[in-house]
């Protein structure tokens, strides 16, 4: 039976690996292939420069700035990542993570996306937030999940990864 391993082993050999990269203090470059078949595209990078007011985006075509509390920084970048995989038919338990060129988990990955410290409350939130989108990833975003965020104290969150998601405006 094939390992999840021996796959990102095989796309990395043929490059083609959807990779997050940490660059210095909060900056993220995301690399995505070329793609041979549909939806065709050619190679891009996405840039998000995690600040403690939110999270500027940037590729070849637009640049903004997503205003965020500090709780939905780092799930709004996996979101943003999510949604571009979804897009290009890459499955996110391939991604690559990388801390100065040397591959990581998901959690040492998560611990260095951000230079500052949060607060055991929003630490909370962030945890809190995170399994929502999960849930709300699997059953989708509905009002129940939306009154949920309200109650947990991460409404505003919840709503920009909603927003990128599904693709509406924030």
């Amino acid at each position: 039976m094939v390992q999840i391993d021996d796959i990102r082993k095989l796309i990395r050999k043929h490059k083609y690996e959807v990779s997050l990269k940490i660059i210095g203090n909060n900056k993220i470059i995301a690399s995505f292939p070329s793609r041979k078949e549909k939806p065709f595209c050619e190679p891009f990078n996405n840039i998000y420069k995690i600040e403690k007011g939110g999270i500027s985006c940037q590729n070849d075509e637009l640049e903004e700035f997503i205003e965020a509390p500090k709780y939905a920084l780092r799930p709004i970048v996996f979101a943003d990542v999510l949604r571009v995989c979804d897009i290009i038919g890459y499955n996110s338990k391939l991604l690559g993570l990388y801390i100065n060129d040397k591959e990581k988990t998901h959690e040492d990955f998560y611990k260095h996306m951000l230079s500052f410290k949060l607060s055991s409350h929003q630490i909370q939130q962030e945890t809190d937030l995170e399994e929502l989108v999960d849930e709300a990833r699997i059953f989708s975003f509905s009002q129940e999940l939306k009154e949920k965020a309200k109650e947990q104290q991460v409404s505003r969150g919840f709503q920009i990864v909603h927003n990128i998601l599904t693709g509406a405006a924030s």
